[in-house]
């Protein structure tokens, strides 16, 4: 109860700003309104002064057009509010105009609504992980390249704050054990894990201070800041250490290898999409 407290606590924010991006659609075409989504009657629909409006091109800019943005934009919405475990707190951070433009290039029809939604998370965590990126590089600059302890010593330096909330998806990729990575141009920050395995990048800051984004799938969820290739290498090695010299047969002899790196379900979903291979 208490999470899906919070993630409605959090979502209706979201709710707001796609909700005035509609308005935003609206005051371009005054003679032909579009009529903004009805599902959250309680809050009030206003674009926030001083946004800029998108630039369109006369044909961009048609009722049609403008039309059809915000019926991808109320599909989203409803698909994230009937599936609040689909959405991610950092879309409070999108703007009227990345509401838009996230909604004008996706294709939000049935069949492909999660991956629109996956597009959209991706589009929040890029802003987000821009942010995230700047902040940290100027404290390792105010802090002669020391790293911080703890991501919320980060916070002080964003030049437009963010809610500590957005900080509760992210960790240090060698928190609970992990190694440590062995490039600066590798994670060092990154997302805990990933609300679609196999439609989300997984995304982070790298040592020195640059976005960083993996691949989707579950290779790119594995919890080792090296990547997958470097994980195997150390698996079957140990394997053989174990083993007098011998090399695996099989990903299924490595099993309980796995579950010292990550959970039991991402070990077996790990071997299954291997051996499908």
């Amino acid at each position: 109860m208490k999470k899906i407290l919070w993630t409605v606590v959090w979502l209706l924010p979201v709710v707001s700003i796609s909700r005035s991006a509609l308005v935003l659609l609206n005051r371009e075409l005054p003679s032909q309104p579009v009529v903004a989504p009805s599902k959250f009657p309680d809050i009030v629909s206003s674009s926030p002064t001083g946004t800029t409006r998108p630039h369109h091109s006369p044909a961009e800019s048609s009722p049609t057009r403008a039309a059809k943005i915000a019926e991808k934009t109320e599909a989203l919405l409803d698909y994230f509010a009937s599936h609040p475990d689909q959405a991610i707190p950092e879309i409070e951070l999108l703007t009227d105009d990345q509401w838009i433009k996230a909604a004008a290039n996706a294709d939000t029809s049935a069949p492909n609504i999660k991956k629109a939604a996956a597009e959209l998370r991706m589009a929040a965590k890029r802003e987000f992980i821009g942010r995230l990126a700047s902040a940290y590089q100027r404290y390792l600059q105010t802090n002669d390249g020391k790293r911080p302890a703890t991501l919320e010593e980060i916070n002080a330096y964003f030049v437009r704050p963010v809610p500590l909330s957005l900080y509760q998806r992210y960790e240090f990729s060698s928190e609970n054990g992990l190694p440590a990575p062995t490039s600066e141009k590798l994670p060092i920050i990154w997302e805990k894990s990933a609300i679609d395995r196999e439609l989300d990048s997984r995304g982070g800051v790298s040592g020195e201070g640059r976005q960083w984004y993996g691949r989707n799938g579950i290779r790119g969820w594995i919890p080792y800041p090296d990547g997958y290739d470097a994980m195997m290498k150390n698996v079957r090695a140990s394997y053989s250490a174990d083993h007098h010299g011998a090399a695996p047969e099989n990903l299924e002899v490595l099993r309980s290898y796995f579950e010292t790196l990550m959970p039991k379900e991402m070990a077996d979903a790990l071997i299954k999409t291997e051996q499908r291979k």
